[in-house]
Order: structure tokens, then C-alpha cells, then sequence
């Protein structure tokens, strides 16, 4: 191959066009690409739903029941065509208003829905790990526990949040039976989707 000193200085330019012309075309691309798929995960999800000082959208096609009080719920359930593997899942958006300073684990504690059960399996998916919400940091963490009266562990996906101001928010994804591999991805996108209301 020539040395870039021997090509002509047309076909010098020439090809510095051509690599800049697929660069760019390659950038394009993959924009492209990433409006599609995120309209994509738009689009699965209902229009922003006031609750409490946050807006919240759950998927389309789940049904929606709202409960307001001094703790706010909005339970939305998967339609029986949509279950994946005959596993049920269920939605809970918990909203309380506390007072400023309040910390995350005191709301948990406030919270018996959101707090502790004996753990079926210790495993990574059982520790804490840190999510943000409507852009205040929280955390995320696994319950798994087996009532009497089923046979098949439920585990609860669970993520929570306060503001400075005590507005407190956790949302909940309730699966029976054994997890599956899109359960904790689909928290985070829901998590995503809260918005601090107008």
C-alpha cells in the first residue's frame, strides 16, 4: 500500500471525506437506533399519572386502582394475557407525605408492607443497591418469602425514595414463583419513569 505522502492531494482529501462521511453516517445510525428504542419503552407505558407529589406510569394494559389517605397506593395489576410464564406480577406505588428529615429507613420501618421478611435465599440479588428516583437517591432491594398457604415464593422487587422535603414514594413489583431474569430490569424502568409532579 502507498505511503500517504504519494497519494495526490485530491485523493488525499477524498479519503479523509469518505472516513468522515462513515463516521458520521455510523453516529447517525446508532442515534437513530437509541429514538427507537426509547420510544419503543415510551410507548409501552401509560400517560403520567398524578400521585401524591410525584407523576408515576405504569405499563399499558395493566389495570389501575387508585387509593388515596394519609398513605396514598396505586395498585396495578398485569391482565391475565400479558403473564409471562403464568406468573402473576402486580404493581404498588406507596406515596406518604412525612415531615422534612425523615430518612429512608425510618420510612421503611413506618411502612410494614416495605419492611423485612425472613429471606428465602441469600444471594446478590438480596443486598441494597442504590437507585434514583424522580432524582433523589434511594435504594432497591429483594423480599422473598413463602406464605402458608401457597406453595410458590412470592418475591418482592422494591425500590424507595424521599425527598428533603419528607415526600416519600416506593414502588413494589410482586411476583409469584420463581424470578425471573426481566423482573429486576423492569423495576428500573419504572423507577425511570417517576417524575416529580408540576
Amino acid at each position: 500500500m502507498a505511503k500517504w505522502w504519494e497519494y495526490q492531494p485530491w485523493r488525499r482529501k477524498a479519503l479523509i471525506a469518505i472516513t468522515w462521511a462513515c463516521f458520521g453516517s455510523s453516529l447517525a445510525i446508532a442515534a437513530y437506533v437509541s429514538a427507537v428504542q426509547h420510544g419503543k419503552l415510551d410507548s409501552s407505558f401509560s400517560p403520567p399519572i398524578s400521585f401524591g407529589a410525584f407523576t408515576v406510569r405504569i405499563p399499558v394494559g395493566w389495570s389501575a386502582n387508585l387509593r388515596t389517605g394519609a398513605t396514598s397506593r396505586l395498585d396495578a395489576t398485569e391482565p391475565s394475557a400479558l403473564k409471562r410464564l403464568n406468573r402473576p406480577r402486580k404493581l404498588l406505588y406507596i406515596y406518604k407525605s412525612l415531615s422534612p428529615g425523615t430518612t429512608l429507613n425510618e420510612f421503611v420501618s413506618q411502612e410494614p408492607s416495605l419492611s423485612a421478611r425472613s429471606i428465602l435465599q441469600q444471594d446478590e440479588q438480596s443486598e441494597e443497591e442504590e437507585v434514583t428516583i424522580a432524582g433523589h437517591p434511594g435504594f432497591a432491594y429483594v423480599k422473598a418469602y413463602a406464605p402458608i398457604f401457597m406453595s410458590t415464593p412470592i418475591f418482592e422487587y422494591i425500590g424507595v425514595a424521599i425527598t428533603p422535603q419528607g415526600q416519600a414514594i416506593a414502588v413494589k413489583l410482586i411476583c409469584e414463583g420463581k424470578p425471573s431474569e426481566d423482573d429486576l430490569p423492569m423495576l428500573h424502568t419504572v423507577l425511570d419513569r417517576i417524575k416529580m409532579g408540576q
